[in-house]
């Protein structure tokens, strides 16, 4: 059962509670004694974050989360406790942030950073979700069919009316993940992949030429990186 386990291996949780027993002057009891006595945290002045935790510094995410989650239930509803065991859990990711580069501090059992490095990538992945298997492969056949299309016309019309349907369909699959009220976001962003996608496709097709098949026209071409350009963002932007 889960308590057998519990009780098996020591956590962190185990520890900071024998540490507050021991700060009391009182065994070390259960959870519900701990509760009940409704005292101050002990160790609510210790200035060291680690101390006033009850963990060690090599201790990890899952445990210092562990050990705070558990100080906040045993001292709930005493304000000035709850502010001290926050603050002590906030300034030991606080500093790791701070020190990452330094002393590679690693709080994770991977040996992964607490906080991710802040560069354009994090930030680009922050800005994108994963879409469903379904939804995925709904938007996939939605664009090949429209980009299926310019090709199969690419030498009678222009892509006038593909482009103008692809650009429909971005602007109504982003404002539907947006609960349909940011109509102009989505149009803005839905106009910015439409543009970007033409581009790329206008330096492949005059410095790349040998990439591409002699039918497809040169606006077919640009089109089709514009639909790439409209599926990737309404399928994935959050």
């Amino acid at each position: 059962s889960p308590q057998l386990r519990r009780s098996a291996r020591p956590t962190r949780r185990a520890a900071a509670r024998a540490a507050d027993a021991g700060a009391m002057g009182a065994p070390g009891g259960g959870d519900e004694s701990l509760a009940s006595t409704g005292e101050v945290f002990p160790r609510i002045k210790v200035r060291d974050p680690y101390k006033c935790l009850g963990i060690s510094r090599e201790a990890n995410y899952d445990e210092i989360t562990e050990a705070r989650n558990y100080l906040m239930e045993a001292y709930a509803g005493h304000e000035a406790s709850e502010e001290a065991i926050e603050m002590a859990y906030d300034r030991i990711f606080s500093a790791s942030f701070k020190n990452r580069r330094r002393s590679k501090l690693t709080l994770g059992r991977d040996s992964a950073d607490v906080a991710p490095e802040d560069n354009f990538f994090n930030r680009l992945r922050a800005r994108l979700d994963k879409p469903s298997q379904k939804v995925l492969m709904q938007r996939i056949f939605i664009f090949g069919f429209v980009a299926a299309w310019s090709v199969l016309l690419s030498n009678e019309t222009g892509p006038t009316i593909q482009l103008a349907a692809a650009f429909g369909l971005s602007v109504l699959f982003i404002n539907q993940k947006k609960n349909n009220k940011e109509l102009g976001l989505a149009v803005g962003v839905s106009f910015i992949a439409l543009v970007a996608g033409w581009l790329v496709g206008t330096l492949l097709e005059v410095y790349l030429p040998f990439l591409f098949p002699p039918a497809l026209t040169p606006e077919t071409i640009c089109s089709i990186f514009s639909y790439f350009s409209l599926w990737f963002i309404s399928t994935y932007l959050k």
